[in-house]
């Protein structure tokens, strides 16, 4: 559309042009030039009709473009407060962006360090409401995820444990396989509480397809291969889990259970 406006002004100029001459030609007719001698007519005639229209266009371009500066420099002006504005606006709005971002990181400090002296059983709902404020700050943040999910877990609210293991799993990405681990077996450990046991299996393998030797995984796939009555997967399990951690006092326990299956 700028680009328009230039071209415009052009066109207009050019009209002009061609009417000041139109009129400058019909006023040589008037001239009275009986008393200029025969030889000297035309060319006397001819400098008039040049100087008049030269006369002419000049007065009439430069009062076009003494009006097309005067346009163009409230355009120029009004450019130049509109931008100053803007940069006035966007910096009044990341001093503002960042004076949120301070409070907010102030406010997420104060609350972290009020739920870590909070006693998970004691004051549940306390710190139910501390964790909820923490994730409506910040979204994203998966530690809070996880904190209120161990919390519901703790307090045997097993139903609102899952959903929130569940969601913090979304949270996790590359990178992060060791807390996915781990949140498999948070799952896992709430779906044995459940008795949930096919669903518990699944878990713990996704979470031992990631750490196959740690052994707490391994400890209770031990206990939800005896739940499903699988005695060679639980045999197999527990032989995994005496060699990585042949202290566990479970082991014997596990033994019989396994031969009484």
């Amino acid at each position: 559309m700028y680009n328009i406006i230039p071209l415009l002004l052009i066109l207009v100029c050019l009209l002009v042009i061609i009417i000041v001459i139109a009129r400058k030609f019909s006023l040589l007719s008037n001239l009275d030039i009986d008393n200029i001698p025969q030889e000297k007519e035309g060319r006397f005639k001819e400098k008039i009709a040049g100087n008049r229209i030269k006369k002419g266009i000049f007065s009439q371009t430069g009062k076009i473009g003494n009006k097309t500066g005067v346009i163009f420099k409230k355009i120029s002006h009004w450019g130049r407060n509109c931008y100053n504005r803007l940069s006035s606006l966007k910096k009044s709005y990341e001093q503002e962006l960042s004076s949120r971002e301070e409070k907010k990181d102030n406010r997420l400090e104060i609350l972290w360090e009020e739920v870590e002296n909070l006693n998970s059983k004691e004051n549940f709902e306390e710190m139910e409401n501390k964790l909820i404020e923490i994730i409506g700050l910040d979204s994203k943040n998966s530690f809070a995820f996880e904190k209120l999910g161990n919390l519901y877990f703790e307090n045997k609210r097993y139903d609102e444990a899952k959903e929130t293991y569940e969601y913090l799993l979304n949270l996790l990405g590359e990178g992060e396989e060791d807390r996915q681990a781990k949140v498999y077996f948070y799952l896992a450990w709430t779906d044995t509480e459940r008795e949930k046991y096919v669903e518990a299996f699944s878990n713990i393998k996704k979470a031992l397809s990631i750490s196959p030797h740690n052994p707490r995984y391994l400890d209770i796939m031990v206990e939800i291969a005896i739940m499903l009555k699988d005695k060679k997967g639980a045999r197999e399990y527990l032989e995994t889990l005496k060699e990585v951690n042949p202290e566990n006092q479970k082991i014997g326990k596990f033994e019989k259970q396994i031969e009484e299956l």
